[in-house]
């Protein structure tokens, strides 16, 4: 009998071979399961390599770059490909138990250069991978997406990550999807306007949202490598208007909130324009307008506070990269 949506979302599957719940951590680590990790550069990557290794995975992290070495990405193994190349992928995909994918195209709103769509970055990119996994013999692939991507509707960067996210769960693969609401990482760019003394609204600034830290959302990803359900939505322990958040950003600086409100049309239709000229950038706009005008909830995870994350940052404005 063919499986429902229902069904295949709460399968259980088989937990990962951790070695250390045979105590022999450290003993053979060849024989440790092998996992690729698609993104291993990126923050949420970054914060996931070391969480799968103390789960007893062995990490293979893929890079683009030739004279990325394994200490700097923080892997047990380099291979270098790229997910728009499919030719450079077999040798990546050749071995692994685990394909787990958290890549996709730069967040970053200074990015002008950047002119790749999410259609190519986001949904082509991780489609290489998967077919590739799939010929490989690989039989697990877990995949990044964003929550609500399917009620967002047409816009190239929420409708990459879902039509990415079907074709996962369609196929024949032991596949999980996790949808997170906002990484921290995301909302950088609000401190960086009030740092410059200003703050925008789209509408009233009620839209409520609970962001979540790349290192809990690391946490979420490995645990649902574990078994049910094979689709987690992951938030993080606050929800927020996005009144809130802005008020918070001006908080960390010390400074009074100077929060400016704007019809959401109006940017709506800004992003339109700059979509003719950059479609990347375009796209990028367009969904923040959509998802700052929506409540984005998910069940929450973790205990770590975008306010303390601002704080932090205040303190340190280069304590971490921009997006990227």
């Amino acid at each position: 009998m063919r499986k429902t949506r229902a069904d295949s979302d709460t399968d259980p599957a088989p937990s990962p071979f951790l070695l250390d719940s045979f105590g022999f951590r450290g003993y053979f680590s060849a024989m440790a399961p092998l996992v690729l990790l698609a993104g291993a550069s990126g923050r949420l990557g970054q914060a996931l390599a070391p969480r799968l290794r103390a789960a007893g995975w062995r990490v293979r992290g893929l890079t683009r770059r030739q004279d990325r070495s394994a200490a700097a990405l923080g892997v047990d193994e380099v291979a270098v490909g790229d997910l728009l190349d499919p030719d450079t992928l077999p040798a990546a995909c050749q071995g692994a138990d685990l394909v787990f994918s958290c890549a996709g195209g730069s967040l970053a709103l200074g990015d002008v250069r950047n002119r790749t769509r999410y259609s190519t970055s986001d949904y082509q990119a991780n489609r290489h991978l998967l077919a590739t996994s799939r010929a490989a013999g690989v039989r697990r692939f877990a995949y990044v997406s964003v929550l609500g991507a399917e009620e967002l509707g047409a816009n190239d960067y929420a409708a990459s990550h879902a039509r990415m996210a079907r074709e996962v769960r369609e196929s024949e693969l032991d596949w999980r999807v996790i949808e997170p609401t906002g990484f921290f990482g995301f909302f950088r760019e609000i401190l960086e306007m009030a740092r410059k003394g200003r703050g925008a609204l789209l509408g009233d600034g009620s839209a409520r949202t609970n962001p979540i830290a790349e290192e809990d959302l690391a946490d979420v990803c490995v645990a649902a490598l574990g078994g049910a359900p094979r689709t987690v939505a992951a938030g993080g322990p606050e929800v927020l208007t996005r009144r809130d958040i802005g008020e918070l950003a001006f908080q960390a600086l010390g400074r009074t909130p100077k929060l400016i409100s704007a019809p959401p049309g109006l940017f709506l239709g800004v992003s339109r324009m700059t979509g003719l000229v950059n479609p990347r950038l375009g796209a990028l706009l367009e969904f923040g307008v959509r998802v700052s005008t929506r409540d984005v909830v998910a069940p929450a995870h973790g205990s770590r506070t975008l306010g303390a994350y601002f704080e932090r940052l205040a303190a340190h404005p280069r304590a971490e990269p921009r997006p990227a």
